[in-house]
């Protein structure tokens, strides 16, 4: 079993370059999953993984909560 203290270490732990590479990979998922750049910027940038909060916000939009809603559970 993987331990996230590691793999968080590591992520800390990557080069300039390929730190920025994940965060545009993030960021264009977050949008193209329908996050506002401004939203998918700040979670690109924090440690909220983004395979959930995408699966939150289109669980919150099913029940027809905002995107807003979603930024305030998830940071």
């Amino acid at each position: 079993m993987i331990d996230m203290g590691e793999v968080l270490t590591q992520y800390d732990g990557m080069p300039e370059i390929e730190t920025e590479r994940v965060r545009r990979f993030k960021l264009q998922w977050l949008m193209s999953a329908g996050f506002s750049a401004q939203n998918a910027a700040r979670l690109a940038d924090s440690r909220v993984d983004w395979h959930f909060a995408i699966d939150t916000l289109h669980a919150a939009q099913a029940k027809g909560r905002t995107e807003d809603f979603v930024m305030d559970l998830l940071l």
